[in-house]
């Protein structure tokens, strides 16, 4: 049974407030990349959050120069490119071996990139101190979060029953401290994002 998400009209979500991400975000608009602006499935099951929405992921994800990410299913690279923009020490991987040789034409030819499912991360390249999965994730990232490294973030989007919500993972010497940062209510009408409280 194939699973569909009902997008959100129009897209309502809260300016950025971190400065680098709303730059390098003006430089590569999505569409540029040919990629829809609003929630959509892109690819036969592969669903991209609206735009505004991964850019407040990749607010929450809080890249600072040189740090190792690990983007998961990259697909055509448009959030590779915000990621290089930002600074970090980038690898990817994706599952479609055509958008694999496409983006490999399209980044530096020093970022490493693997073949691999976006939910098996990429263990051989692992610790990482970041890792952003590109696409809305159906189940919880339990390989992902065995990649991280000390400190290390995860965050991703997970589709709930209430909607999709904004997830931030760290690893904290053997523990894994979980919070849920926003939700996106899937209802036709207004993408209305909620923080969520602190647990």
């Amino acid at each position: 049974m194939e699973t569909t998400l009902q997008p959100p009209m129009p897209d309502e979500l809260p300016e950025l407030q971190d400065e680098a991400v709303r730059l390098v975000s003006r430089a590569e608009p999505r569409q540029a990349w040919g990629l829809p602006h609003e929630l959509k499935q892109w690819r036969k099951g592969r669903f991209l959050p609206s735009e505004k929405a991964s850019l407040v992921q990749l607010e929450c994800l809080g890249i600072l120069r040189g740090v190792k990410t690990l983007e998961c299913g990259c697909g055509v690279g448009w959030m590779s490119s915000l990621l290089l923009a930002l600074g970090a020490r980038l690898c990817a991987t994706e599952a479609e071996p055509g958008l694999l040789h496409d983006l490999s034409r399209r980044i530096p030819q020093t970022t490493p990139l693997c073949r691999a499912n976006p939910m098996d991360g990429w263990r051989e390249a692992a610790p990482f101190d970041r890792i952003c999965p590109t696409e809305i994730l159906f189940h919880e990232p339990a390989s992902l979060r065995s990649q991280l490294a000390h400190e290390g973030r995860l965050v991703y989007w997970l589709r709930t029953s209430e909607g999709l919500e904004l997830r931030l993972e760290i690893l904290a010497g053997d523990k894994i401290l979980r919070e849920r940062l926003a939700l996106v209510k899937l209802e036709r009408g207004t993408e209305e994002l909620i923080p969520l409280a602190r647990t």
